[in-house]
């Protein structure tokens, strides 16, 4: 259902809106249309910075961070008083960077310093966990906890999508933490990885990305037109969940080495691009084949050659024909929740579907 100017002007005569409200609802309107008009069909949003102007920020920030962190360094050793000047120091560092994030990300709009204001927030709430770990002795424990708690209230305040996946790789370095302090023996690499070694962690790792994905999908189905700040939070949060679901599988599958197992991979690895296909996001995709290569590069030694040689033709033919192939897909599929709310896909007439 579409709202029309002459909607508008009846809310208005009925006094149900004002007539600020009325032009302020059309200017959005007009405002979201130029965008989708100007946004290719086959593009996939995705922005760093606006302009160099962000990225000469971003270097002063960073070269400001970089001789605050030196400056502290003697403020951060954990002993007798160390602690509370660490503290102090940590706290300081978060007061800075909450007063830079208002002005460049609240008040100027920014992302590319916004992105570097999130990493500091995370840096410095871990610099101040790490002061109460060495002081209770909890090894690695407490910092990773108040990362993801300071990176959480962070992100309700100034809402930087980048932050999403900060939050995500902090909460999979506290699960790890607390799994590790709960296991009675030393943990190695196959303990991360591998689901058939009976650990835990391989299925923490993997329910955090189903977790990931989720949500992620909730964002992409509240913006089809990938025109609001929906589409950016939904962008990092993919850029997270493909590889901690690609990683416990296809490390499983590998470690097989046999004829099923590798079968069994090559249709894990389809699976995951139609469903990148569908969703309409390259970065889901991208993103887990990136961890995938440099799973088959480590494990497979010298025969990785071909694996890669295949994914990177995958990869090509998807790139060249992305748009022309989830038609293809989608038309083909049969009408399930959520399909109406996917980015618009062309019909067999080489018109756009609305679902």
């Amino acid at each position: 259902m579409t709202v029309s100017q002459d909607d508008l002007r009846a809310a208005v005569g009925a006094g149900t809106i004002t007539e600020a409200q009325a032009a302020s609802i059309l200017s959005l309107s007009q405002q979201r249309a130029n965008m989708r008009a100007g946004r290719a069909p086959q593009d996939e949003p995705f922005e760093l910075f606006r302009g160099f102007n962000e990225i000469f920020i971003v270097v002063g920030l960073t070269i400001l961070f970089a001789g605050y962190t030196a400056l502290g360094e003697g403020f951060t050793q954990y002993g007798t008083g160390g602690g509370v000047k660490g503290l102090l120091y940590s706290l300081f560092g978060l007061a800075l960077a909450l007063a830079l994030t208002g002005y460049f990300t609240l008040k100027r709009r920014m992302v590319a310093p916004s992105i570097l204001l999130s990493l500091g927030i995370g840096f410095f709430a871990m610099r101040a966990g790490l002061v109460f770990d060495s002081a209770f002795g909890s090894e690695f424990l407490i910092a990773p906890a108040t990362v993801v708690w300071a990176l959480t209230l962070f992100w309700f305040w100034a809402r930087i999508p980048f932050t999403l996946l900060l939050i995500v790789m902090s909460t999979l370095a506290l699960c790890y933490s607390a799994a590790s302090g709960l296991s009675q023996d030393r943990m190695n690499l196959e303990d991360l990885f591998l689901l058939s070694n009976g650990g835990i962690l391989p299925f923490i790792t993997l329910a955090l990305g189903l977790i990931s994905l989720s949500i992620a999908l909730r964002f992409d189905l509240k913006d089809r037109y990938r025109v609001t700040r929906n589409t950016a939070n939904a962008f990092w949060l993919h850029v997270a969940a493909a590889p901690m679901i690609m990683n416990p599988i296809a490390a499983t599958l590998f470690s097989q080495d046999a004829v099923l197992g590798n079968l069994l991979l090559l249709g894990f690895v389809l699976v995951m691009a139609v469903l990148a296909i569908v969703i309409d996001r390259r970065s889901f995709l991208l993103s887990g084949i990136g961890y995938l290569i440099a799973l088959i590069a480590t494990v497979l030694d010298g025969g990785w050659a071909v694996a890669v040689l295949l994914l990177g033709l995958l990869l090509v033919t998807l790139g060249a024909q992305w748009e022309r192939i989830r038609c293809a897909i989608l038309n083909a599929l049969p009408n399930f929740p959520g399909k109406a709310n996917l980015p618009p896909w062309s019909s067999p007439d080489g018109r756009f579907s609305d679902g």
